[in-house]
């Protein structure tokens, strides 16, 4: 019995020395493995921005023309080395070797044919890097397409959260924190389903901030948690954590003063770190910090948070690695006296929870006593030992070789591309909250010109206008 025949749709543009080295390479594991195939490349021949969706829509088109039962959506810069392209019944994600994130769609992926019919392929609609890959998980959990249940753990010790709506709530508190001295801060929290600005490059949805030369622990539209603050000299400084679902968690930041070491710690992980050598500007002269937002009286960069949290507090100490994973997994144990590795509660400073809210004040259980101020926030729900499931691709282990290309999505504190904003705010925005319909924007509906088409043996060559 024959197996069956595989299409590898490729999008191509401006790569021919990548070409030539992903054809001998698919060949080889392709023919090794003894699976039929046709090799369909999509070159867009235009000058406007690049539409990977769009060029595999076409590349599927061709595919089924070819009487091809399943696809591999394949990018030229990924050699395969050890990847079983066998036929599936669902789809299945191949670039397995770095993950960037649980929900990561892109890279390499098998879809039987029928299936990529079925959620109308990708969408025709995003130029540039980025989101078309989200958009097509998106599609396969509207059209009910199997996907995996990956379980994590929600656990708290407590039974209840702070609710930020996005817009006014925050929390007022008494700024204390010694940037010329020892410090910690830690903040457990779930972010919501996120608006974005479309007025802007970029959205942040600050945890905890002081404001002056914006000391801030922040979501940020980027899908990363961010700890961005100043030196003495006035040199901005940042870290990140990397992209990361809207989950519960814990983010955990310590200043070593004598290293001037700044450590980001993701669920008790070290995240990122960076050496300051000038030290950190002194902050202290600001009365105030929130919780929430990162200055509410500056209008229009307010970044409220939108989204539950559950704990914040800050010692007067930077927390050993040892100490910040206790605090991340604690299951309801004080912070005002020591547990398990945890050995710092003499320096805590302030810690605020829901277990202290008298008269619509959060009240401090640190060793300050200084209450908190509420503003427009509600006391709801915080789930407790409990394991929920997060829908993500089913995969294959694989290995593979990444040539070397040009950086695009995310850089620094931003994204590279403009088109990648603009890609953002429509998934994020639009498709997510069912604006657009999957059903007239796809496969079924891919306009195109082919210009010119190449065909040797089992390789198709289609030049194409968008």
């Amino acid at each position: 019995m024959s197996k069956p025949k595989l299409g590898v749709i490729v999008p191509y543009r401006d790569r021919y020395e990548q070409l030539f080295k992903f054809k001998s390479s698919i060949h080889f594991a392709l023919s090794k493995q003894g699976i039929p195939y046709e090799l369909i490349l999509v070159e867009q021949d235009n000058e406007k921005v690049f539409n990977r969706g769009k060029l595999l829509n076409i590349g599927v088109l061709k595919a089924k023309e070819l009487k091809c039962e399943y696809v591999v959506l394949h990018d030229i810069d990924m050699l395969p080395t050890n990847v079983d392209y066998s036929f599936t019944t669902k789809p299945v994600h191949l670039a397995t070797q770095n993950i960037p994130f649980p929900q990561y769609f892109g890279g390499i992926t098998l879809f039987p044919i029928e299936t990529f019919f079925k959620i109308n392929g990708f969408s025709n609609e995003y130029w540039g890097w980025g989101f078309e890959d989200d958009d097509l998980l998106f599609r396969c959990r509207l059209h009910g397409i199997p996907l995996k249940q990956h379980p994590y753990q929600a656990s708290s010790g407590n039974t209840s959260a702070l609710k930020f709506n996005g817009n006014s709530a925050h929390v007022k508190i008494d700024n204390h924190i010694r940037t010329r001295g020892d410090f910690s801060i830690t903040v457990t929290c779930q972010p919501e389903d996120l608006t974005l600005d479309h007025t802007k490059d970029k959205d942040n949805f600050t945890m905890f901030g002081i404001p002056g030369y914006d000391f801030n622990i922040m979501y940020t539209s980027f899908q990363r948690y961010t700890v961005e603050l100043f030196d003495a000299d006035r040199v901005h400084h940042y870290l990140n954590t990397k992209a990361v679902s809207q989950i519960q968690c814990n983010i955990t930041i310590t200043w070593d003063n004598q290293s001037k070491v700044l450590t980001l710690y993701h669920d008790g992980i070290k995240a990122a770190s960076k050496t300051i050598p000038k030290g950190l500007r002194n902050y202290q002269s600001q009365k105030s910090a929130y919780i929430g937002a990162s200055f509410p009286a500056r209008k229009g960069e307010e970044n409220y948070f939108r989204g539950r949290i559950q704990e914040t507090a800050i010692w007067e100490s930077a927390l050993k690695p040892k100490e910040v994973h206790a605090v991340a997994t604690n299951h309801g144990m004080p912070l005002g006296m020591d547990f398990e590795n945890y050995e710092s509660s003499a320096t805590l400073q302030h810690h605020y929870t829901t277990t202290g809210i008298r008269g619509y004040k959060l009240i401090d259980l640190g060793n300050r006593e200084t209450p908190g101020n509420l503003i427009d926030v509600e006391i709801v729900p915080w789930k407790v030992d409990v394991v929920e499931q997060l829908a993500i691709p089913y995969r294959r282990d694989s290995r593979y070789t990444t040539l070397q290309h040009d950086e695009n999505g995310f850089l620094h504190t931003g994204w590279k591309d403009i088109t990648t904003r603009f890609n953002q705010l429509k998934f994020i925005n639009e498709v997510r909250r069912g604006y657009r319909k999957t059903a007239e924007d796809g496969i079924d509906n891919c306009d195109f010109v082919i210009h010119n088409t190449l065909t040797s043996s089992n390789f198709h060559h289609l030049t194409v206008k968008l």
